[in-house]
């Protein structure tokens, strides 16, 4: 059962990841074992972030929430300000 809700509850989550500059670069399923962590991983590498977004069945963005940040990342965005 608890297997059902994790995978109902993943079903419109993804991962997405953007460089330093806060381009996209790439997107990770949770659907898939450890997808969290090579977001991250990869956000690292490009010294940006990971965001977890929620999106409809027409793959448009519903919600965002910043998940991991880099310290190079988080510089940069209060340099835009």
């Amino acid at each position: 059962m608890i297997d059902i809700i994790y995978q109902m509850s993943n079903d419109n989550i993804i991962y997405r990841v953007y460089d330093k500059k806060g381009r996209y670069q790439q997107s990770y399923s949770p659907k898939l074992k450890d997808s969290r962590s090579w977001a991250i991983d990869c956000a690292s590498i490009l010294k940006g972030c990971v965001k977890e977004d929620t999106i409809d069945e027409k793959g448009f963005t519903e919600k965002s929430k910043k998940i991991f940040e880099t310290e190079n990342q988080s510089e940069n965005s209060k340099n835009r300000l």
